[in-house]
């Protein structure tokens, strides 16, 4: 019995093996299973007609054949894309994922206004800066990392706008006419908690929290 039982799954793996071949074959090669439509999701800031043209999705291939990693390459290359992912799906579609930038704050620049993250990558023109501070600074990433530093640990303090010459002078001008002189992102936790501690405590109009151990006032 047992040699019996033994050919029959065999017999039956064979028959599995040429069909997972035929599938394959299918798949590869059969204009039933080529590549017909594109889907973007997560586009905001992009156009969803932007992510399809740099995609370049090869139309009409097998799906197969088409590569995730070449187009969410190509997607990738866009500035206002921090990750984009692929994924084929039966019987026709590509699906690309896109995750944007998350603007930090807006850079002050002409002809207009330019989105950049926390990491000071300038991406996109900020065509809405409802709730984002403008910042005056030249366009160097580490002036604009220092920036976004400094922003992320304001907490509710309101700041209605940013100016810095370089990384070491991020100044915030607040309401009432104060500023607070902040100097670089370094240790800007401790910073930022002194500045408030002094903005609750005096009505100085000038704090300089540059050195947080010997900040001063007028």
């Amino acid at each position: 019995m047992a040699g019996p039982e033994r050919r029959s799954r065999r017999t039956v793996i064979g028959v599995g093996f040429v069909v997972l071949l035929l599938l394959i074959g299918v798949m590869g090669f059969s204009p039933l299973f080529a590549l017909r439509e594109v889907r973007v999701e997560g586009a905001g800031i992009l156009a969803v007609e932007q992510v399809v043209d740099v995609a370049d999705a090869p139309m009409g291939r097998p799906l197969a054949q088409v590569s995730e990693r070449e187009i969410a390459e190509r997607v990738a290359a866009l500035p206002p894309v921090a990750e984009a992912h692929v994924s084929r799906g039966l019987p026709d579609v590509v699906t690309i994922q896109v995750v944007e930038r998350e603007p930090a704050f807006v850079l002050d620049t002409h002809p207009a206004p330019t989105l950049v993250d926390a990491e000071g990558f300038t991406f996109a023109e900020a065509r809405e800066t409802a709730g984002l501070v403008t910042a005056t600074a030249p366009a160097d990433p580490e002036t604009l990392r220092g920036i976004a530093a400094v922003l992320r640990e304001t907490g509710d303090l309101r700041v209605d706008r940013v100016e810095a010459h370089s990384p070491d002078s991020i100044t915030l001008f607040l309401p009432e006419d104060r500023r607070v002189v902040v100097g670089s992102g370094e240790d800007v936790a401790l910073k930022m908690k002194v500045a408030r501690a002094l903005l609750g405590a005096t009505e100085a109009r000038f704090i300089d929290v540059t050195a947080p151990e010997n900040p001063s006032t007028r």
